[in-house]
């Protein structure tokens, strides 16, 4: 800031066009007001005009114009004539030297200055006031200013709400109040933002049982069997609880036996139906079977996999029809096992990366997607995405479903829908 005088004015119109006149000019203080101390010397100064004779037709100004002239030369009452020039008079305290009023402080509260200034006022030019020309004193020094709120520093920001779906993290401010009338804190005492927005673990959950499957045996004691399948797990979630295998003991009646009675022994091509009571014969006789090895039944369709994700397991099993009379039985495994859904499960909590976009908000659509709203620099507008799971079981964003910017000066919208990218100049 620039302090002390400002450049003279330009000389001001002659007060008479003719018999003499006063023509002023003036300067201003730039210094502020602790600092008028700066400003030494006079406001205005004057100088004579149009001496020449009116002849009756000369126009005056009044007194009190003419009186406002102001000589630019201050001296001290000890200053002596130099090279001839006439030294100035100074002017009595009759003349006209008051003071103006004091000027508005400069500050309405804590420490202000006010100032007045005074004319050198004489009917000539080649006087000079005494004293100074302008006094300045503090003011306002007992009136408190008011002190505005302010805030601190935000907090940190909080853990997630949630380990998974939509959850908020906040942090918040102290806002330090405000006194003596000052203006309260502006702005909010808390901020969220959206957070760990990953789906959420779901366990797995049983089907319901199949049928039973037919008894194993033909007769004697065989098997029967169930089984289920496990709806899930997914995003981490457990495993379903309990056994997904079945079976259940099954009787049809003792086997008949076809083998020669040993109390009457038969022809080597007979074999005769024995009853339960050894030496007796039934009133039905056969000739000799032959023997008939098992056979295997086609095999059951696969299994559902026990498991979405980590290594599961299927199976498939078939039944076997005999052996009878004495064959061989069948040949072979009953159940067959391989491996199914290898790829890595996710970690419990796994989410997509936080993108940190000055213009980023998330939302939840009414489909349940989660969305983000993120658009160029010099717009603003809509995005939506969804997090999802790869094979191997890695969050990662899916391509915007929907966008829609428009730009800070209206000038322009840009929308995508489903890869297709539509631009509106406006």
């Amino acid at each position: 800031m620039t302090s002390g005088w400002s450049v003279w004015g330009h000389w001001g119109q002659c007060s008479s066009e003719c018999g003499g006149g006063i023509q002023t000019r003036a300067r201003t203080c730039q210094s502020p007001p602790e600092e008028y101390f700066l400003c030494e010397g006079v406001v205005e100064e004057g100088r004579p005009c149009n001496s020449q004779s009116c002849s009756g037709k000369g126009r005056h100004l009044s007194r009190s114009q003419s009186l406002r002239s102001v000589d630019s030369r201050k001296r001290d009452d000890t200053d002596k004539p130099r090279g001839g020039q006439q030294s100035p008079q100074t002017v009595d305290s009759t003349s006209g030297e008051e003071w103006s009023a004091w000027s508005v402080c400069s500050a309405t509260c804590g420490e202000g200055w006010q100032s007045r200034t005074r004319f050198c006022v004489s009917s000539s030019y080649s006087t000079q006031c005494s004293g100074p020309l302008r006094e300045q004193r503090p003011c306002n020094n007992s009136a408190v200013c008011p002190v505005h709120g302010a805030w601190d520093e935000w907090s940190p920001w909080s853990l997630c709400s949630s380990t998974c779906g939509r959850g908020y993290r906040s942090r918040t401010r102290t806002c330090t109040p405000p006194q003596f009338g000052g203006d309260p804190c502006d702005g909010p005492e808390k901020q969220t933002k959206f957070c760990n927005i990953a789906v959420c673990p779901v366990d797995g959950v049983w089907n319901e049982w199949s049928s039973w499957s037919s008894c194993s045996a033909t007769c004697s004691n065989g098997t029967m069997q169930r089984t289920r399948e496990c709806n899930g797990p997914s995003y981490g979630g457990s495993e379903c609880r309990g056994e997904w295998l079945e079976t259940f003991d099954c009787f049809l009646g003792d086997c008949p036996v076809l083998v020669c009675c040993v109390t009457f022994p038969a022809p080597s091509s007979l074999r005769f139906l024995c009853s339960v009571r050894p030496g007796f014969l039934n009133s039905l006789f056969s000739s000799c079977l032959p023997t008939l090895d098992g056979k295997w039944q086609p095999w059951s369709l696969w299994s559902g996999c026990s498991k979405t994700c980590g290594g599961g397991r299927q199976q498939r099993n078939r039944i076997c029809y005999g052996p009878f009379f004495g064959g061989q039985p069948c040949p072979g495994e009953r159940e067959e096992i391989h491996h199914c859904n290898e790829k890595k499960c996710p970690e419990p909590h796994e989410i997509c990366g936080e993108d940190n976009f000055s213009n980023v908000v998330w939302k939840m659509t009414p489909a349940g997607e989660t969305a983000a709203v993120r658009c160029p620099p010099n717009a603003m507008g809509l995005i939506l995405r969804r997090c999802s799971l790869d094979e191997e079981g890695i969050a990662f964003w899916e391509n915007p479903t929907y966008m829609k910017c428009i730009s800070n000066d209206y000038r322009s919208i840009q929308t995508l829908v489903s890869s297709i990218v539509v631009f509106i100049s406006l």
